[in-house]
């Protein structure tokens, strides 16, 4: 029996385009099919026409169903806090609800995948998941305002997760980022996987990837082994360094392939497009 597919929702802005962009090519030079799995990227509708048609003609040309919705997110003002992530998380999920069948994986654009069969692992080990939610759950203390354990944004949601995290009101009005706000509701129906690997790094230093440490690397540089060896995915890198440090990996032999874009129909513009 098949696992069910997943459906990738692929958030950008203007901010994080270029790693949104990365991550496709990246996706493209590991694994040559993503069948029968399905890609919506959910795109600020601030972001230039020209940069969604790249990014999705790319996702074409790997995905049987590769679509882009339009959110536009809000400007705040003095009775209401705008926090642009939850804004679009709300959106993609509330999407997902009214328009697919599938659960579905926030990949967001510092997420970087391992493995040439990382999606079908995460189908895979998510269809034998006795919980409807599956992630990495971080537990901490001593940090105040935060949860003892919540799951990390980068999971795996059922396809009606909108009808749980959608109700609460910190991550409605802004005031908690979404995966905080909704943690007390959510890790009681989760399941923590070693799959994904979650390192949020040193504070205003993300983990950068080397092939070797030398004795005079800043604290935040780190080799593959710092991976978990059971993780297919990992969040976050912000500077390209692990796919640099994994093409060596997987395509020793081989120069840069990236996929090249397809010529696309001009996009429409406006409230919740999709494309």
């Amino acid at each position: 029996m098949n696992p069910t597919p997943l459906l990738i929702l692929l958030p950008y802005h203007n901010g994080d385009y270029e790693l949104a962009l990365n991550l496709v090519k990246w996706m493209a030079e590991l694994s040559p099919n993503y069948r029968p799995h399905s890609i919506l990227c959910v795109a600020d509708n601030a972001v230039p026409m020209e940069k969604v048609q790249e990014l999705q003609s790319i996702t074409k040309l790997l995905f049987n169903y590769a679509k882009t919705m339009l959110v536009p997110v809000p400007q705040p003002t003095p009775e209401k806090m705008v926090w642009k992530p939850n804004e679009m998380f709300l959106a993609g999920a509330r999407q997902v609800k009214a328009h697919y069948r599938l659960p579905f994986l926030w990949l967001e654009p510092d997420c970087v995948p391992l493995t040439p069969t990382w999606l079908d692992d995460l189908a895979e080990e998510y269809s034998e998941c006795p919980t409807q939610y599956m992630g990495a759950i971080i537990h901490q203390e001593g940090q105040e305002g935060l949860p003892s354990d919540h799951l990390t944004g980068c999971s795996i949601y059922p396809n009606n997760a909108i009808d749980l995290i959608g109700k609460i009101d910190s991550i409605k009005n802004g005031s908690q980022a979404w995966d905080i706000g909704c943690a007390a509701q959510v890790v009681p129906r989760a399941m923590n996987t070693k799959s994904i690997h979650h390192y949020w790094g040193l504070k205003d230093m993300p983990p950068v990837f080397v092939e070797a440490r030398k004795a005079d690397d800043p604290k935040n540089f780190v080799t593959l082994s710092f991976i978990q060896p059971e993780a297919v995915l990992f969040h976050r890198c912000k500077d390209g360094s692990l796919m640099t440090v994994l093409r060596k990996k997987w395509r020793p032999e081989a120069e840069k392939v990236v996929a090249e874009p397809v010529e696309e129909e001009e996009l429409p513009t406006g409230s919740l497009n999709v494309v």
